[in-house]
């Protein structure tokens, strides 16, 4: 599959240079330089779209490559390593090509990023085989640079989200980044603290969903600190629908994570 994609990439850069080559020139020809300097860099930048794999394309191989992460044998660092920057550059692929296609003005589904874009990043980093206890015991070095590899994936994909002008984070989002601060952090004060913070932004955010509220449940006992403990006993009984609405009003609402909105008037795409 990743071999498709750099065929389907390869192509589009032969596109965009032959168009490039021929806008330049033509730039170039004609003396009203002002206008035809707009429209030479307008075309240049990828307004007009380029061709190449659609956003669809590269969730697909992000979701493929997330699913091999979990597969990836304990002592097998490198290709843990390898997963990850292959997640890394492809999520980066995207987000150029919805640049190129005029980022806040961009509405072409083909190149606008989706939530699962991002999601499937992260759900790489929490998949990633990791022994915590090989610190301790000093029985793997290298873990060590492997989590610190898998947080830096993890959150710097999540702040690349926040930013991002198409999408919103998802339930799927919270339920991922909290399986990750589950395997990768030591038991401790501050790893409750991380915890219940993503949960609040999950609440916020409403998309709490039972997935979210049953791996919040999983840190039950563990001895994450006082204060988380004894929030995770006071509402261990707890179904996620008797949480506030407001916690979970988005959790079920289809294409929630996309900005992308089309017009009930005349059919156009915008951001709302």
């Amino acid at each position: 599959m990743r071999q498709i994609l750099s065929r389907l990439e390869q192509e589009a850069d032969m596109y965009w240079k032959d168009k490039n080559s021929k806008m330049t020139v033509a730039a170039t020809e004609d003396e009203t330089s002002m206008d035809n300097e707009f429209t030479t860099t307008v075309a240049i930048n990828g307004i007009d779209t380029a061709p190449g794999p659609t956003t669809a394309m590269y969730d697909l191989v992000l979701d493929a490559n997330a699913i091999y992460a979990s597969c990836i044998p304990m002592e097998d660092h490198d290709a843990k390593i390898q997963a990850m920057n292959v997640s890394r550059g492809l999520l980066q692929t995207v987000l150029q090509r919805h640049e190129a296609s005029g980022g806040p003005a961009n509405i072409n589904p083909s190149t606008i990023p989706s939530p699962r874009t991002f999601n499937s990043v992260i759900q790489t980093a929490a998949s990633i085989p990791y022994d915590n206890t090989s610190r301790i015991n000093n029985t793997n070095v290298r873990s060590d640079m492997v989590r610190d590899e898998a947080i830096d994936l993890a959150f710097t994909t999540l702040d690349k989200m926040q930013r991002n002008d198409a999408v919103n984070r998802t339930w799927t989002t919270y339920d991922w980044l909290l399986k990750f601060i589950y395997k990768f952090l030591p038991t401790s004060r501050s790893k409750g603290n991380v915890a219940y913070a993503l949960f609040v932004h999950a609440c916020d955010e409403g998309v709490v969903n039972e997935s979210v509220w049953t791996t919040l449940q999983s840190y039950a006992g563990a001895g994450n600190g006082p204060d988380f403990e004894r929030y995770l006993r006071e509402n261990a009984d707890k179904s996620w629908k008797q949480l506030p609405h407001k916690w979970r009003k988005h959790a079920l609402t289809p294409n929630y994570g996309s900005k992308l909105r089309r017009s009930y008037n005349d059919g156009s795409l915008y951001f709302g």
